[in-house]
């Protein structure tokens, strides 16, 4: 056993100090987005392109910094993804007052195959009549020179497309734990980001969608966001095709002209990051649980194994202290990220988890999006699944919002989906005494619907369902309901079956 723990205690170690090496040479060599020159006269037109559904809030937020730009020669493009917002009308509302420099687009119908971001960003390009695309997220917030600084850094690198790496921003503990750990130190500890534009090996390529630039050139030869149309991770994929054609791409670090927050809360991070992490660590089993083996190794054992305090152990922690610290120094994170790291692991792997499960399935701005493009049929089948809401969907401030049609049986086989406690927030509704319209006789006749083990069947899961919901049922009538607090109570039917 001693012998097993020492050479865990020398892999950990080994990798770490790899790590280390990647981030100090990035803290010391990475091209920063603010060391560029503004261009001269001779400023190409430049289009902004920013793909928007849902996005209300954001356009609001950070559409005026995007707007302030001080580059000369610039088009803002905004493509209305068909939002169930406000989006188009606060985009049209910024073109009026800016006429000459924003555009607002309706987008069309998402074909069958396409990603919607990808389809969004296919638009834009096509209406755009710039030299140079430079593709933005709404939730990015952008300094009056950051444009200018992007065509520099293109012009100085010689670069057919360039990427930056914007400065997080957080609202919650939880993003502050979980989005430097998945987002950005994977970037500071394994990537030498100066090697970017010298390697033509698509291993070392970098691309965030974030903000992404191309020469039209570059755009054309790498066959656009067509080339990429059912990928998740277009950005990623957009990078590795800039290499295959030769293209010249330039990364830099851009925390003085760029930042964005990319959830709110930590409903969003899960979801956000189990949509990307599947395809992300290659998109098939065999490289996923390769790359969860090295993150155990590299940010969750060595915790573990300062609890024996051996020379190795203890390296290992203190290199580890020493990446996430030269990863904060590097992207100006707070010092409280690091010490967040075994919150941030924890989470990290709640949502590793869950997107191996779903194979990076899941339901995002009213699309269901995969790791493999959009699924057959995944649109309707979502759709409908949306319809029925999960216990997960609601809080104490939400009772009475489920529809009244939802039956017992359909509350109890919410099992599948959040285990027991999704059983004990269903027996919520329909008590003895309270309103709603569940066409059961009551609550000793519910579990002999003759549909009820067709709703719930599944292996291993029938009997144990029945009983438990048999059980809740019972002590419900004993008065020893639980709190809608504590469960949920994702399916009330009424305000006065629960009192929060």
């Amino acid at each position: 056993m001693s012998a097993a723990l020492a050479t865990l205690d020398l892999v950990s170690a080994l990798l770490l100090l790899a790590m280390l090496a990647v981030a100090l040479a990035n803290l010391a060599t990475a091209p920063r987005l603010g060391g560029a020159d503004p261009p001269g006269d001779a400023a190409p037109l430049v289009s902004l392109l920013v793909p928007a559904r849902d996005e209300a809030v954001n356009l609001r937020a950070h559409l005026p910094s995007l707007l302030a730009s001080d580059y000369p020669r610039l088009e803002i493009l905004v493509l209305d993804d068909r939002s169930g917002d406000e989006t188009a009308s606060v985009a049209e509302d910024f073109a009026r007052r800016h006429p000459c420099r924003l555009r607002v687009i309706r987008g069309a119908a998402l074909p069958e195959g396409w990603i919607g971001k990808n389809w969004a960003c296919h638009q834009l390009a096509g209406r755009a009549r710039g030299g140079v695309l430079l593709f933005c997220d709404a939730d990015v917030a952008a300094g009056p020179r950051a444009v200018a600084r992007s065509v520099a850094l293109l012009r100085r690198m010689h670069a057919g497309a360039m990427t930056a790496l914007p400065r997080h921003r957080w609202g919650s503990w939880a993003e502050a734990a979980a989005v430097p750990l998945i987002a950005q130190l994977p970037v500071a500890a394994t990537l030498p980001l100066a090697l970017v534009p010298r390697a033509a090996a698509p291993s070392l390529s970098m691309a965030n969608g974030q903000w992404l630039a191309f020469t039209r050139q570059a755009y054309d030869r790498i066959g656009g966001h067509a080339s990429v149309r059912g990928q998740v991770l277009e950005d990623v994929g957009l990078g590795r095709a800039a290499k295959a054609a030769g293209v010249r791409l330039a990364a830099a670090v851009a925390t003085e002209d760029l930042s964005v927050r990319m959830y709110h809360g930590w409903p969003e991070v899960r979801r956000g990051f189990a949509k990307n992490l599947y395809a992300l660590l290659g998109g098939r089993p065999a490289p996923f649980l390769a790359g969860c083996v090295i993150f155990l190794l590299t940010a969750v054992y060595p915790l573990i194994a300062a609890f024996r305090p051996t020379p190795l152990a203890l390296a290992a922690l203190a290199m580890l202290i020493a990446v996430r610290t030269a990863a904060a120094l590097l992207f100006r994170h707070r010092w409280t990220t690091v010490l967040l790291h075994p919150i941030g692991a924890v989470l990290s792997l709640r949502i590793a988890a869950a997107s191996f499960r779903t194979r990076g399935t899941v339901r995002w701005r009213g699309r269901t999006v995969s790791a493999g493009g959009i699924a057959p049929g995944a649109e309707a089948a979502a759709a409908t699944a949306e319809s029925r809401p999960s216990w997960r969907s609601f809080d104490s401030g939400s009772i009475g919002s489920a529809p009244d049609s939802i039956g017992r049986a359909d509350a109890c086989v919410r099992v599948r989906e959040g285990g027991l406690r999704a059983v004990v927030a269903a027996i919520s509704f329909n008590r003895p005494g309270s309103p709603g319209s569940d066409p059961w006789t009551g609550p000793r006749r519910w579990r002999d619907r003759p549909d009820f083990h067709e709703r719930i069947s599944g292996a291993g899961w029938q009997t144990r369902t029945k009983w438990w919901c048999w059980w809740t049922s019972t002590t419900a009538r004993w008065g020893r309901r639980p709190s809608c607090r504590r469960t949920n109570a994702g399916c009330c039917t009424a305000r006065s079956a629960c009192s929060c």
